[in-house]
């Protein structure tokens, strides 16, 4: 019996693995690879040591007047069914109710493209949320970027809203199933 039990956990675990595509959590402490717009004159998007979601390091776009600035991600080759998941945090107060101050987007477009920027989230979306809250997304990519060299970007758009943190941002096949939890043989797993 445990033998049986054995084999279906080392099955379920070679049909679980899905291919991370790309990650950063910003633990090196600084921002190489990522691209400011409207560059670094005024940039707000900074490394941080104490807004963080994993340690030591997140980044925050810090709040200010008439700002519309975007952190843009390396480029990134998509396959299919491709998910985007990432940790965010601000206020609800400033950003949506009672005062609509701005936006924090989430944005993607063709690598290298200038401008055609395509909105995928926005923190509307979300709905009620506490403010300075850790919050995790995730948002499956459609099939249109499949095969695509891509760009993320994290942008503000907002006049005297508050600050904006990311950390934690993982691009990974989501046609896999994950391993939910994993302790001692009892592996629960979402099949996709």
């Amino acid at each position: 019996m445990v033998r049986h039990i054995l084999g279906v956990i080392f099955a379920l675990a070679s049909f679980t693995s899905a291919e991370t595509l790309f990650f950063e959590n910003f633990s090196n402490g600084d921002l190489t690879g990522w691209t400011l717009e409207p560059g670094e004159f005024g940039q707000r998007w900074i490394i941080s040591s104490q807004h963080y979601f994993d340690a030591p390091y997140g980044v925050i776009c810090e709040k200010g007047s008439d700002q519309d600035e975007r952190l843009i991600s390396p480029p990134i080759h998509l396959t299919s069914e491709v998910v985007i998941r990432f940790h965010w945090a601000t206020s609800y107060t400033w950003f949506v109710s009672p005062h609509n101050n701005g936006d924090y987007l989430l944005e993607i477009r063709e690598a290298g493209e200038p401008g055609d920027w395509v909105e995928i989230w926005n923190e509307e979306t979300e709905g009620p949320f506490n403010n300075w809250t850790w919050y995790e997304t995730k948002i499956g990519i459609g099939g249109f970027w499949d095969g695509h060299d891509v760009q993320f970007a994290w942008r503000i758009v907002a006049d005297r809203a508050a600050d904006a943190w990311l950390d934690t941002i993982t691009v990974y096949d989501g046609g896999s199933s994950d391993i939910q939890e994993t302790s001692f043989g009892v592996i629960k797993a979402t099949f996709r």
